[in-house]
């Protein structure tokens, strides 16, 4: 008897902490350092009106900047499907840019995260465990949006040699 919905969750869960320990690095330099680092020393020099406005530079204050990046990594990660499906080079200068550019939105919700971090820690009596559940909610948005974005690259790949696979077993038994 095969339990095949434990073992999809449990592959699910293992796929989503390769991809938070190969992104370990990325993770810890924008959730503390630029998250919470860069407020933290602002906060100290001027208060928590200096550290509001160094968040609001570092992520955009903006809702045209805030649509804009959005819509960048939506467009994005669409284009690399399309490398993807049809098997375009990915090794080559548009497809790098494409992924750079979906990872932009990535790194502004680390850097969110780790400023709700910051937040809870120090700027916040009032709510400081809403503070560090919103903390948390974002680096699992963060961990989705990354699954999501290359669980679907690597999905496309598959399938992609399925049908190759497919092709080539049915040109050998004609």
């Amino acid at each position: 008897m095969e339990f095949s919905g434990l073992s999809k969750g449990i592959k699910f869960f293992a796929t989503i902490y390769n991809q938070l320990r190969e992104d370990s690095v990325k993770i810890f330099a924008h959730l503390f350092i630029i998250g919470c680092g860069f407020p933290a020393i602002a906060y100290l020099w001027g208060g928590e009106g200096r550290a509001l406005t160094i968040f609001g530079s570092m992520v955009g204050n903006d809702s045209i900047y805030k649509y804009s990046v959005v819509g960048i990594y939506v467009v994005s990660l669409l284009l690399k499907w399309v490398f993807v499906f049809n098997k375009w080079n990915r090794g080559g200068f548009f497809y790098k840019t494409l992924d750079e550019l979906s990872n932009a939105l990535l790194s502004i919700v680390l850097i969110i995260s780790g400023f709700l971090l910051f937040s809870a820690m120090v700027m916040n009596d009032y709510y400081p465990f809403l503070w560090a559940a919103l903390s948390i909610v974002s680096f699992c948005l963060y961990a989705w949006l990354a699954y999501f974005s290359n669980f679907t690259v690597d999905k496309f790949e598959r399938v992609a040699k399925e049908r190759a696979d497919k092709k080539a077993r049915t040109r050998q038994a004609d």
